[in-house]
């Protein structure tokens, strides 16, 4: 799992990871990184 780096075009690119590859991992990221 890559980590999103600050800044809302990194943000887009992880919101749509999870979008269409369903990551769990992603999700738990973006929810506590913020």
């Amino acid at each position: 799992v890559l980590i999103a780096g600050k800044g809302p075009e990194n943000e887009q690119i992880y919101h749509n990871r999870v979008i269409h590859h369903n990551d769990e991992e992603v999700v738990k990221y973006i929810l506590t990184g913020r």
